[in-house]
């Protein structure tokens, strides 16, 4: 008898699998006599790649490819369909640090990884830097690590929500600025700024060298800062300088001048007025003030109060630098007594006579000062008397004046004795004469004579009584050479 091959409908049974990312599906085969020994194949896939439960699974291409019953039968299908799970994947997210330059702070930022190549996933977490400093290598410590979103997303389970990972914080360029700092006037150019750019809390210090366009005073003035460099501060390493040199402006208000006065010693002159000069401004400043000074009596002493009012700033070049705080000053000086010369007066008279009344005059007296302003008495000698012959004699001058302001002395002056004329012998002529260099006079009328020949030089008339004398020579007619 014939045995036939038996009809085999061959069933698949869908074996449940992790996800993988495909839709690749593994089943077992059956449907023959228990106990055969047969081998199938086909090709088995999900309908999607997605993890989840009871998915169907395709199986196309079947096909008896062996086993030792494999004679014993036809296959009467190619195709079937089955179901399986895919589970999800369990992902170890990793995490790589990205560079970033200095900020001040200790975020950091990573990228995640860990999951099939193609997928699309999202995770969250938070990542931090050690610290905030720059540096190479520095650790990132990643927390609270999710997953997020991606269409993915529902093919993974996280497995771990923490991870570490290495990055590089740069030194941040900074740009440093400066802001001026009002001040004032000092007669220099020397400026005060402060310096800023950097981030806000972090601890940085800088110099260089600050400087106004000129020194003198003003609103909104140009500061020139130079050499600027970072020279310390706990953030020190975390920036690299990107600027050496800097503008800005500040003001520099006018100095307020509270002028002195240094009064000037002077003679005694009879008024109360006061030399003074100004100071207390900066040395090497010019400025002129003006005012008036006045002693508080015209007296002669030592450190004499000198009361100055009206001060007002007139001039100099740097008078724009200063307002003046006071109009008055008081100050000291000297007022010395000023040289008195008590000259007794020269005086004349004729041989015979008394002597006459001496008289003295006072040299150096100041305006508005007059003989009584002084006590004491003045007291007059001669050798000359009414007898003495002619010549010069001395009028002594001595005297017990006394003024706190002045210092007196005295001089003596001359009393001049001259000769009496005699009586013409002859008609007395009246002379119309004139001096000239060599003494000549020219008579006008005829018959005179005279005995010694001088003739007073401030007069033109001959009388009987001549105080000084010229030398005269008579020219006419009957002249007597014997007189």
């Amino acid at each position: 008898a014939n045995i036939s091959k038996a009809s085999l409908t061959a069933t698949a049974t869908g074996i449940d699998r992790g996800y993988n990312g495909t839709t690749n599906a593994n089943v077992s085969y059956g449907g023959w006599v228990a106990g055969d020994n047969l081998t199938l194949s086909g090709t088995a896939a999900f309908a999607d790649k997605n993890a989840g439960a009871n998915k169907t699974v395709n199986v196309s291409g079947m096909s008896i490819t062996g086993g030792s019953d494999a004679g014993n039968y036809t296959l009467a299908n190619s195709t079937t369909t089955t179901t399986a799970n895919i589970a999800k994947a369990s992902l170890t997210a990793t995490a790589t640090g990205v560079d970033r330059v200095y900020n001040g702070t200790t975020n950091a930022n990573v990228t995640y990884d860990g999951w099939l190549a193609g997928d699309n996933l999202t995770l969250g977490g938070t990542a931090a830097f050690v610290d905030k400093n720059a540096g190479a290598n520095k650790t990132v410590n990643v927390s609270g690590m999710s997953i997020t979103g991606g269409s993915d997303a529902g093919n993974y389970t996280l497995a771990n929500s923490t991870a570490t990972t290495i990055a590089n914080i740069s030194k941040a360029s900074l740009t440093a600025t400066a802001t001026g700092i009002d001040r004032g006037y000092n007669g220099t150019t020397n400026a005060n700024v402060s310096y800023g750019g950097w981030v806000a809390g972090d601890n940085l210090t800088l110099s260089g060298t600050a400087a106004f366009a000129d020194k003198n005073a003003g609103a909104n003035k140009t500061v020139n800062v130079s050499g600027m460099s970072i020279t310390g501060g706990s953030d020190a390493g975390n920036y690299t300088l990107a600027n050496s040199t800097t503008t800005t402006t500040a003001n520099i208000a006018k100095a307020s001048l509270t002028a002195t006065a240094t009064g000037v010693d002077r003679v005694y002159n009879g008024t109360t007025n006061a030399n003074v000069t100004y100071d207390g401004w900066l040395a090497g400043d010019n400025l002129t003030l003006g005012g008036t000074a006045a002693f508080v009596d015209k007296n002669a002493g030592a450190n004499k109060t000198v009361n100055v009012s009206g001060m007002s700033i007139t001039g100099g070049s740097d008078a724009g630098n200063y307002t003046l705080a006071n109009s008055t000053a008081t100050t000291t000086a000297n007022i010395t007594p000023a040289v008195l010369t008590v000259k007794a007066n020269d005086i004349a008279k004729i041989e015979g006579a008394a002597n006459p009344a001496f008289s003295a005059t006072y040299g150096g007296l100041a305006t508005g000062d007059t003989v009584a302003d002084f006590s004491g008495t003045l007291t007059y000698n001669t050798t000359a008397t009414a007898s003495s012959p002619q010549g010069n004699y001395t009028i002594g001058l001595n005297g017990n004046l006394a003024s706190n302001n002045y210092t007196i002395s005295y001089a003596n002056g001359i009393l001049t004795v001259s000769q009496q004329k005699v009586q013409e012998p002859y008609n007395v002529a009246r002379l119309s004469a004139e001096r000239t260099d060599a003494g000549v006079a020219t008579g006008t009328s005829g018959n005179f004579g005279l005995r010694h020949g001088y003739l007073n030089s401030a007069i033109s008339q001959l009388d009987k009584t001549v105080i000084g004398y010229l030398p005269l020579t008579i020219i006419g007619k009957g002249v007597n050479t014997n007189h």
